[in-house]
């Protein structure tokens, strides 16, 4: 960062802070890689704040009706009168979108083939943009604008600001607005955003996590009750959380021969599936099979396996908030989702004494669309890791016919 003048990179290009005459700063690009253009910019910001009739250019520029590369082409040209003359023109045919969002919404969404919920999380995320009966020029929907808004975010419960792939998600729903709306504003079609991909935030390194067999009883053993009984149940079968809170006792109706009906949840086309019990998970949740189906929350089931985890010695004790909740993500627990990688790799590998078992049966109990999933997952493990691994296993393997 520049303390001087208050510029700090953004991706590829300088950003500042931007003064409006009422409100509080909003963060803007300069629109430049250059770092002494971007200096001749803040300056002229400051120039603006010092001259009571250049005022409202702040103004204009924190609200995106105006990029600072523009005002600063002007400014330069002594044309300001110009751009001025040019943003009041635009200002009646400048489309007001937000209505736009709704039929979007009530229109565009329903007809989508996507579950209820994701239907939801698309209106909730745009709205984080568009925020309802509030004009939203066509004019601001920009790389700036959004881009400021998305940097802004923070998460609900932890309060720190969203991760990369968080942010992706975001994105997703306003790519497809842009696609909808793009051909139903009047006036000028609205500018794509997202032309230039050095703004757009990046996933989050995938999850490589899993545990031998051996861990995964360790931390299963420190539990109990309705929590041991679902987690026990995910590790043996891989199944996703989503389904095994729905389970009732019709999906346990052939539970004498290991199998389970996995509820199907994800979406409108997922549907039941039939998954095979890990034997050593079958044992062990024989005597809790009615806690199988047993009301219990998500963060309590959550709550449960982490704080087993720091039992074991596997995790710290995280940190709290200011409200008292622990912050888990701190320690990097292994999470709910992370024992559906271990049941994937113990199954591959026959590191729990059973035979192993082929991608294509590791995609059905995982509930996969395609192998190419489950090739993806195995994959995050390095080739010496794997050698690794498969050698542990043969050995164990030849420790047990010896034995």
């Amino acid at each position: 960062m520049n303390r001087e003048s208050g510029l700090y990179k953004n991706g590829k290009r300088w950003w500042l802070l931007v003064k409006p005459i009422v409100g509080e700063n909003v963060p803007r690009s300069t629109g430049t890689e250059d770092l002494r253009l971007a200096n001749r910019i803040a300056i002229m910001l400051s120039e603006f704040r010092e001259d009571r009739a250049l005022q409202p250019w702040l103004t204009r520029a924190a609200s995106g009706v105006v990029t600072l590369s523009v005002l600063y082409d002007h400014r330069s040209r002594g044309t300001l009168d110009v751009l001025a003359a040019q943003l009041e023109a635009a200002t009646v045919v400048d489309t007001d979108i937000d209505p736009l969002v709704e039929k979007w919404i009530t229109e565009h969404l329903v007809g989508r083939s996507i579950s209820e919920g994701l239907r939801r999380d698309y209106e909730r995320q745009i709205r984080t943009f568009i925020p309802e009966g509030v004009r939203f020029p066509r004019s601001s929907f920009t790389e700036d604008t959004l881009k400021a808004i998305l940097n802004g975010l923070t998460d609900a419960r932890s309060k720190l600001p969203l991760t990369g792939s968080t942010k992706r998600r975001y994105i997703a729903p306003l790519r497809l607005f842009y696609r909808y709306a793009r051909k139903r504003v009047a006036g000028d079609p609205i500018e794509n955003p997202f032309e230039e991909a050095d703004w757009l935030p990046e996933n989050n390194p995938a999850r490589t996590t899993h545990w031998d067999h051996a861990t995964a009883l360790k931390v299963l053993d420190d539990m109990s009750g309705a929590a041991q009984a679902k987690m026990t149940l995910i590790f043996g079968t891989g199944m996703e959380l989503g389904a095994s809170q729905e389970l009732n006792d019709l999906h346990l109706r052939e539970w004498k021969s290991r199998l389970v009906t996995a509820p199907g949840t994800k979406n409108e086309s997922r549907r039941d599936r039939t998954v095979y019990v890990d034997r050593w998970a079958w044992e062990r949740v024989a005597f809790l099979k009615a806690m199988l189906t047993q009301p219990m929350s998500e963060v309590e089931l959550r709550n449960a396996f982490y704080e087993a985890q720091v039992r074991q010695g596997i995790i710290l004790e995280p940190t709290k908030s200011k409200s008292g909740k622990k912050l888990w993500k701190t320690v990097n627990p292994h999470t709910i989702h992370d024992a559906r990688h271990s049941y994937c790799y113990t199954r591959l590998l026959g590191d729990d004494g059973e035979p192993r078992q082929s991608v294509k049966f590791c995609s059905h109990q995982l509930g996969h669309g395609s192998e190419q999933m489950v090739m993806l997952i195995y994959g995050k493990c390095n080739m010496e890791e794997r050698i690794k691994q498969l050698e542990l296993a043969e050995a164990r393997e030849e420790g047990r016919r010896q034995g």
